[in-house]
């Protein structure tokens, strides 16, 4: 939302509503004014009343850190350190603020010019406008109204919700959130993760999610250490699977199994992890056409440390044997191309973690998240392995950092399941499962779903 070339950003300070704008000027005329001005600028975020900030140091490391901003509207504003500069992202929903009560006081920035309590929205809307920030009317639509999610269980922190059908129910595998006194760091030490719990539900939209409590721990599976992030289910000749991920003994993460004569567990899990495995976000697939004749897959890929010579962060498929116990094969790169059949670029478009593959009218469809640019996207292919061809956004950013998901049919509909931050204050390992409609449209193609994260 920018025009001629402006910024604009929204502060809270002094329990207020701030909305400032400052042109991009000409560069400084020294180092040293850059500084000052940066200064000054973090020190004005510091000083709100009620309002305790402390800025990360602004080095290399700490310029993509996250700092939550809570309004009085009751919405999250996140914030970046980039260059030096303290900047507020700008997907702001004024309708949302107005239905909150009246803008008690806008400052506009324009050198050092200040103007200040306007209360009322239309002179907002002006000022707005004036300096880029002002978001044009958008036209009516006939198309149905926008699915609402809903958070699924209140009483604890789950993230990274798997979804699969069931006897009839759906059936979810959260990892487990806890609170945490480490921050970021390059393991990702602050996603404690140590044990699984499982949900069902016959009533997607509406209906009571009945909890099933814990179903595997970490002190219960031999090789493990630490970290059971994300993980997949699959059902086969009357047994039940689990496929997670953990770090063995030399910190470096593998996927293991556990297995279960019911999809409530309790799940037992092999001594040993697969052999060959590495890497995390493992999602177990079924190939149910007549080419695939039930044959099993596994996806998985992301962060995190792996064997000397493998890359985590790329992408992978692999076909498991008929035991599903083992790989029957060497993991595959899962090839993502852009529509002239080039490999995607761009953090907008790659793949960073949090694999799912599901099926619609023929056609595989390989989601994933972006990572740094907290985008859920997909693409489609004509086999399990690929290669498939980058479609569209499924979900917008979320509150929090990371974003994870799971696709499912179910009673006639489908249904995305993820997580956000929003009910722990933007906590980034602290998150909540939800759920809301996924929608298609008539070629194929998936309808955008509204993440509510201000990236």
């Amino acid at each position: 939302m920018t025009k001629n070339k402006k910024k604009c950003t929204f502060l809270l300070e002094g329990g207020k509503n701030y909305a400032s704008s400052q042109k991009n000027s000409e560069k400084d005329n020294s180092e040293e004014n850059n500084k000052s001005k940066s200064k000054k600028d973090n020190e004005e975020v510091r000083k709100g009343t009620g309002l305790r900030m402390a800025l990360p140091a602004q080095t290399g490391r700490t310029r993509r850190r996250r700092l939550n901003l809570k309004m009085i509207a009751g919405m999250n504003i996140k914030y970046k350190i980039i260059e030096n500069k303290t900047r507020a992202l700008t997907s702001i929903n004024f309708m949302f603020i107005i239905s909150k009560g009246v803008i008690h006081e806008v400052v506009c920035r324009e050198g050092e010019v200040l103007m200040k309590r306007f209360c009322v929205f239309s002179l907002l809307i002006t000022v707005l406008s004036i300096y880029g920030c002002g978001s044009k009317p958008q036209a009516q639509s006939n198309k149905k109204a926008e699915p609402q999610a809903r958070y699924l269980y209140p009483d604890d922190y789950m993230a990274d919700p798997a979804a699969y059908v069931f006897n009839g129910r759906v059936y979810i595998y959260p990892s487990h959130d806890w609170r945490s006194s480490i921050t970021y760091n390059a393991n990702g030490e602050a996603f404690q993760m140590k044990d699984y719990h499982v949900f069902s539900m016959d009533d997607v939209e509406n209906g009571e999610v009945t909890a099933h409590g814990k179903i595997l721990d970490l002190k219960d599976i031999p090789w493990a250490t630490s970290q059971l992030w994300d993980n997949a289910v699959a059902f086969r000749n009357g047994k039940y699977y689990m496929y997670f991920p953990a770090r063995d003994k030399n910190n470096v993460f593998r996927i293991g199994v556990a297995t279960a004569s019911r999809p409530e567990g309790p799940f037992v899990a092999e001594k040993e992890p697969i052999k060959g495995s590495f890497s995390i976000d493992p999602c177990a697939f079924e190939d149910n056409s007549v080419a695939g004749n039930g044959a099993y897959y596994l996806y998985f890929g992301g962060a995190g440390s792996s064997p000397a010579g493998q890359s985590s962060s790329l992408a992978r498929v692999v076909k498991l044997s008929d035991d599903m116990l083992q790989f029957a094969e060497e993991p595959k790169p899962v090839v993502l191309l852009n529509k002239n059949g080039a490999p995607v670029t761009g953090p907008d478009y790659q793949f960073f973690e949090a694999s799912w593959m599901h099926k619609y009218n023929g056609k595989y469809y390989f989601s994933y998240s972006t990572g740094h640019t907290h985008r859920l996207c997909y693409a489609t292919g004509d086999n399990p392995y690929g290669p498939f061809t980058y479609q569209g956004v499924v979900l917008t950013p979320v509150v929090g950092w990371t974003t994870h998901h799971s696709i499912v049919e179910y009673k006639g509909k489908w249904w995305l399941f993820f997580h956000d931050s929003r009910p722990s204050g933007g906590t980034d390992w602290l998150r909540s499962m939800k759920v809301v409609e996924l929608r298609y449209n008539d070629d194929g193609s998936i309808q955008t779903i509204k993440g509510g994260g201000f990236w």
